[in-house]
């Protein structure tokens, strides 16, 4: 993924993030050595105090409070950044196999659970399956998707997600490197791919609120 697409996935985080949300960033799993799925973030930032509560705090602490709060934010924005960039393949590196819908499971696995009042997931990635289950690759070219004939070998593999009633935003669909990278994709052929990934997600107890192909161009709500 370019600097510009990765810089703009990061300020998309950066814009929607604030006080009170926990944050956890995964790494989908790749065939390359130390690439396999797993969790690279957790933390969550504290909201300020509000109203009476506020009020019943002397000056000195609530001092103290703020200036540790403005500590906490400019710490995750650093650790968290650190641990964003470090997610992304390097330049030049071919990943020869992606499990995006074995990837989906486990995170759904992880925060299905979790108590929260509303969950979004910022997916970033091409969506481009390249797995034992099959490719959405042909002749290294994006392949044209039938939406109903997947889905169906999806369902026939179990390879549904639970995600928790999320509301997911997609950032880099479609984009293709090494081998592939300058292919021909046409409109059709991202539509499809639209059209699996929104059925496949609402099927998988999530909604796609927008599919960025492959920038995303709306601000995360």
């Amino acid at each position: 993924m370019s600097q510009e697409l990765q810089r703009s996935a990061w300020e998309h985080a950066m814009r929607y993030v604030k006080p009170g949300d926990s944050v956890r960033l995964y790494q989908f799993s790749a065939f390359l050595q130390n690439n396999y799925m797993k969790l690279q973030f957790a933390g969550t930032l504290d909201s300020p105090l509000q109203g009476k509560v506020r009020n019943s705090i002397g000056t000195n602490s609530l001092k103290q409070l703020d200036n540790c709060l403005k500590q906490q934010t400019v710490f995750f924005q650093k650790t968290f950044g650190k641990q964003f960039v470090g997610s992304f393949g390097r330049p030049g590196e071919d990943i020869a196999r992606s499990e995006v819908f074995a990837s989906l499971q486990k995170i759904g696995d992880d925060i299905a659970g979790r108590p929260a009042q509303d969950k979004v997931v910022l997916l970033v990635s091409d969506m481009l399956e390249n797995s034992d289950f099959g490719s959405f690759y042909s002749a290294n070219q994006v392949r044209t998707l039938d939406p109903a004939a997947e889905l169906q070998k999806v369902e026939h593999k179990q390879l549904f997600a639970n995600l928790g009633g999320a509301r997911v935003y997609v950032h880099g669909a479609g984009l293709v490197s090494g081998a592939a990278q300058g292919a021909y994709r046409s409109g059709n052929t991202l539509q499809k791919l639209e059209a699996f990934w929104r059925e496949y997600l609402q099927r998988s107890n999530a909604t796609l609120e927008s599919f960025g192909t492959p920038a995303l161009t709306v601000d995360i709500r």
